[in-house]
């Protein structure tokens, strides 16, 4: 029975320290470097708190524990001393107040429990499983209310699957005012405690698989969503594709207008050669395309960041190889991948004084591989994550999802992107095999 009342007491300073780690994560940034081993943290973290509450001194705890909690908030994430300091305090506060609501609401009925809970093993560890599973709702609470949480639980949702965790707390609490004798260790009992733990685990279980399962959801709805935009941006620039057909239509036939007015000219008929003139000029469409490739939505991509670039004071040069193919490419993927690409390096170059966006084609491996480079000049340093780019932009817990998405896409064509940066210019490179190889 001792060595498994240590095997408890440790898994409950474990179930602590993840508590109080998960409740860190709603509210800071993790450090990169610490991603993969937060669990050895927490695992460590565990065994010093074990260690702290083997003392059995209530001024040691009262002392170490909020200390071990600020080391691992220093230790696993990012943010101001001052929130670190209030968020650790309010951990505490959900730590030591809901013992004192178990405690408080139980002497009210059950006075007599709660004297033998404090002297009998078994009977603590009924009221240190109940005591738990409040903190566990606390918590839970307080990272719903959390400004960086972005979940898919509303509060209606999250409100019926309180339910559960509220029943589990009701049956036991009914279960020790029941009458039941913990202090006798029999097999009832140990059955019972070994359940009243399962349903703690289960309960975690449930908002855990719960929660990942709202992610699921959400970003399933960010890829239909990206695909709805991409769709929608392939149709612009297919409209522009047939205004530059009409476009290269009416320059074609420039020769016969000018021949006609000319002729209108010569013979004095000079009133029905400005009403030629202005037939002729009224049919022109402005939506000109470059001709930079043979592929005629790359063209048209191409032509409509030009214009952009002309917009907004850009220095926008572009390079094209003569050869250079995408034909294997769907168009869809096609506006996909360079357009996500382009959108974030104008988003980046807007933001500097000298705005540059340089863009280079060619194939490389006597054809094997379509390379596209793109090299824009930036100011924000770009937010990475496990050494892998989120974003350039404020709120990456919003953003992303682009890169990603180009990454998804270039895996279609055996392909993959690289990024990289330094000295003020950021550089995309796209690498996709080509159909011949």
């Amino acid at each position: 029975m001792e060595k498994m009342l240590i095997l408890f007491n440790w898994t409950i300073c474990l179930f602590e320290i993840y508590m109080v780690v998960d409740y860190y994560s709603a509210l800071f940034e993790t450090r990169k470097w610490i991603e993969h081993k937060k669990w050895g943290a927490i695992f460590a973290s565990s065994l010093i708190a074990f260690s702290i509450n083997s003392w059995d001194s209530t001024i040691i705890n009262i002392i170490c524990i909020p200390l071990l909690y600020l080391v691992l908030n220093f230790l696993l994430f990012k943010g101001a001393v001052w929130r670190r300091i209030f968020t650790t305090l309010i951990a505490l506060i959900i730590m030591a107040g809901s013992e004192l609501l178990v405690v408080a609401a139980m002497n009210i009925t059950a006075e007599d429990v709660i004297k033998s809970s404090m002297i009998n093993e078994s009977s603590a560890i009924v009221l240190t499983i109940i005591v738990k599973l409040v903190n566990y709702i606390l918590f839970v609470l307080i990272k719903k209310i959390s400004i960086k949480t972005d979940d898919m639980m509303s509060w209606k949702i999250l409100l019926l699957y309180l339910l559960i965790p509220f029943s589990c707390l009701g049956a036991m609490i009914s279960t020790v005012y029941c009458g039941v004798d913990f202090a006798q260790v029999n097999n009832a009992s140990v059955i019972l405690i070994m359940f009243f733990i399962l349903l703690v685990i289960g309960n975690i279980a449930i908002f855990y698989e719960f929660n990942r399962y709202g992610m699921l959801i959400k970003e399933k709805e960010e890829v239909k969503a990206d695909l709805l935009r991409k769709q929608l941006d392939l149709e612009g620039y297919q409209k522009l594709k047939i205004a530059n057909d009409k476009y290269s239509t009416l320059i074609h036939d420039t020769s016969h207008y000018l021949n006609n007015i000319q002729e209108l000219v010569e013979n004095g008929n000079i009133d029905k050669a400005i009403v030629v003139l202005k037939s002729a000029t009224q049919k022109y469409d402005t939506s000109e395309l470059i001709d930079y490739s043979s592929n005629e939505i790359l063209n048209t991509i191409l032509s409509d960041y030009k214009r952009q670039a002309d917009a907004n004071n850009i220095e926008y040069d572009v390079f094209v190889e003569k050869g250079f193919d995408v034909e294997y490419v769907d168009e869809i993927d096609l506006v996909s991948m360079l357009g996500n690409i382009l959108k974030n390096a104008f988003e980046a170059t807007l933001k500097c004084e000298s705005r540059i966006i340089h863009v280079q084609m060619f194939m490389q491996n006597d054809g094997c591989f379509s390379v596209i480079r793109i090299i824009n000049s930036y100011l924000e340093e770009p937010i990475t994550n496990n050494q892998q780019l989120v974003t350039t932009k404020k709120s990456p817990e919003l953003h992303g999802k682009g890169i990603k998405s180009v990454s998804d896409v270039a895996e279609k064509y055996n392909g993959y992107i690289q990024n990289s940066w330094e000295e003020g210019f950021f550089k995309s490179l796209l690498i996709l095999e080509s159909g011949d190889y």
